[in-house]
């Protein structure tokens, strides 16, 4: 009799540790599926910034490109009408007074 209630506290025993072990592996996969959408999340954000910096960038190299070319154009229309304020200059001065 002290035998068998010996056997039936030792298989209650092992099926609460065998219960403790399941619970304890769900845990750790739920646990691993949690990281994993983690890491996905940050990697997608990541991704967003990264092509947020890009077309930021590309905004700032449109702009730089436009302002060069204003630029060169100012230096162009300043560069002619110089060379006509010359012109005119020198013209003048072949007619005299």
């Amino acid at each position: 009799m002290a035998t068998r209630l010996r056997q039936l506290e030792d298989e209650e025993t092992i099926r609460e540790h065998v219960e403790a072990v399941k619970a304890a592996e769900a845990k750790a996969a739920e646990r691993v599926r949690y990281e994993a959408r983690l890491a996905d999340e940050t990697e997608k954000y990541n991704k967003m910034n990264q092509e947020r910096a890009r077309e930021k960038k590309e905004r700032e190299n449109e702009e730089d490109r436009r302002l060069n070319r204003q630029a060169v154009e100012l230096v162009d229309r300043r560069e002619r009408e110089r060379e006509k304020a010359l012109a005119d200059l020198k013209a003048r001065i072949v007619q005299g007074p």
